[in-house]
């Protein structure tokens, strides 16, 4: 069985050439090797965009993790904000002058030794 194309070579001739012709042949094989060679480079281009999303993936697992950690670390300090408010509230309203005087110098007092231990490192620790 033999199966024919028709083949324009001018305007006034057609000749008929068997499907499975040389050229036909060479055709497909050229056609062959681009397609192993766009199947080679999306291949790698898969294995890239496979890589990318494996480091992702783990990136996305290093944050949850640091998240979640810091996430118990602001409820442990709310939870020390919150007592030391309560103690403040109770010790309010017991409304005992002196303790509150005490207080309030005894702040006073702390931000002024902070305040001169942050200057003298200024002005000693420049040199």
């Amino acid at each position: 069985q033999h199966y024919f194309k028709q083949i324009n070579l001018s305007a006034t001739t057609m000749r008929r050439t068997p499907v499975g012709s040389m050229n036909d042949i060479k055709n497909s094989e050229i056609i062959e090797r681009e397609n192993d060679q766009l199947i080679s480079s999306l291949q790698g281009k898969v294995a890239a965009l496979k890589s990318l999303t494996i480091d992702i993936g783990t990136e996305v697992g290093e944050q949850n993790k640091y998240l979640n950690g810091m996430d118990n670390e602001f409820d442990f300090g709310e939870g020390l904000l919150g007592n030391t408010m309560k103690r403040l509230q109770i010790m309010a309203a017991k409304s005992n002058k002196r303790f509150t005087l005490y207080l309030v110098v005894f702040g006073f007092g702390c931000f002024l030794l902070i305040y001169y231990v942050v200057k003298w490192r200024a002005w000693f620790g420049s040199e």
